[in-house]
């Protein structure tokens, strides 16, 4: 485990030998220590809009986005630094009408948009930032593939999909090089969100920052050469690959991505950028966009995600509506425009309990009772229930009760 320290200044002697011999001069690693410190104190996120759902979007969620700041060069999102700026933000959370993420998050998310019909991959999609950002903006014709390593995380990934209302995106959970062999060269975009040191989360830890030690940094190299070979063996001629980080030093960024491109003399890097917390008022971290020599062909995905060929399928999880068993997924129907059975709204009170995941008193007319009802709040999708005497019982999946 690493050492855990009150001090970031007490802990950082390998974190500054590998910036200030790499990276930056000493002036402006000290640039750096005072901007991690002041980022702890200056909130700064950003909020999405789900263009999934901006038809439905209440009068009074639209005024209060009229107070932020819109980002540039990424529609929908807006610069979001006070929590108590957006009223019922929850409950808009519950809707899937918007989701909070990291600003660099949301930069690398905005290059792995596809404009042709093909198959996206976000090999390591866990928590769902990036993969609900993708999936909330696929175009017709463009299948996402999300993966995670662990079983846990990635059910979570796939109950968030359902709450954004994302359709043509399957989820999984299998290790990379396994995944590779499901989807070997069928893949227009590979996105390599990948596992790290994390230095970029020392701005988020005040009482427990921790130093990242050199065998840390080495186990995360190992990882990340793995995921970039899996990813490798699933792009087709002519396919982009992203890789990105959220820790600053040299091992996991540009030496990493120098590794592969001479394991691979048909890659070429088309774009590579860090961001910085003393630059960019950001954690920071870095990313690289590679492109492999050739030329897209369009392959018949279609038959590839048929539910026939799925369910006996190793770490399969979910397509579309339908779970790994072959059934429909009720929460995630109830989230989305398929749902044609009954529903019910609440109150403030009430929803506010429901998304918590309390069950809600409340008299419903005979017909409901047993049948699952499709909970609301002023008609906003917030989750499913089942309806029995006097209350609707709450069937929201645990990980996303607030």
């Amino acid at each position: 485990m690493p050492r855990e320290s009150t001090s970031f200044m007490k802990t950082a002697k390998e974190f500054e030998a590998r910036l200030i011999s790499a990276l930056l001069a000493n002036a402006e690693y000290k640039e750096l220590l005072l901007a991690i410190e002041g980022l702890q104190s200056n909130f700064r996120k950003v909020l999405r809009v789900n263009p999934l759902k901006r038809d439905v979007l209440p009068e009074l969620f639209q005024e209060q986005l009229k107070q932020l700041q819109p980002l540039e060069n990424v529609v929908d999102a807006y610069s979001y630094t006070d929590k108590e700026s957006v009223e019922h933000l929850e409950l808009w959370q519950a809707a899937g009408l918007c989701f909070l993420q990291e600003p660099s998050a949301v930069e690398v998310a905005s290059h792995a948009l596809l404009e042709e019909p093909g198959l996206i991959v976000d090999l390591c999609a866990a928590p769902g930032a990036k993969s609900t950002f993708i999936g909330e903006r696929l175009l017709p014709g463009v299948h996402l593939l999300s993966n995670d390593i662990n079983q846990k995380r990635a059910h979570k990934l796939s109950a968030l999909m359902s709450r954004q209302g994302v359709e043509n995106a399957s989820i999984w959970s299998l290790p990379p090089k396994m995944l590779a062999e499901e989807v070997a060269g069928l893949a227009s975009l590979v996105l390599v969100d990948a596992p790290c040191s994390s230095e970029s989360f020392f701005a988020k830890r005040k009482e427990k920052r921790a130093d990242v030690r050199d065998s840390d940094v080495q186990n995360f190299a190992r990882m990340q050469f793995e995921a970039l070979e899996a990813a490798y063996r699933m792009m087709q001629p002519g396919a982009r690959l992203i890789y990105s980080t959220c820790t600053y030093n040299q091992i996991e960024n540009e030496d990493q991505v120098e590794s592969f491109i001479e394991r691979h003399d048909d890659l070429e890097i088309v774009l590579q950028q860090r961001r910085w917390p003393h630059l960019d008022g950001v954690p920071g971290g870095y990313f690289c966009i590679l492109q492999r020599s050739g030329v897209l062909a369009e392959l018949p995905l279609e038959g590839f995600f048929a539910l026939k060929n799925l369910k006996q399928k190793q770490g399969f999880i979910r397509n579309s509506l339908f779970d790994w068993r072959g059934e429909e997924d009720l929460y995630h129907k109830s989230m989305s425009s398929q749902w044609a059975g009954r529903s019910c709204d609440l109150n403030e009170q009430q929803a506010q309990s429901f998304i918590r995941g309390e069950s809600v008193s409340i008299d419903l007319a005979k017909e409901y009772l047993s049948q699952p009802v499709r909970v609301t709040w002023q008609n906003l999708a917030i989750g499913v229930g089942k309806a029995v005497a006097g209350r609707i019982n709450n069937l929201i999946p645990k990980t996303l009760r607030f």
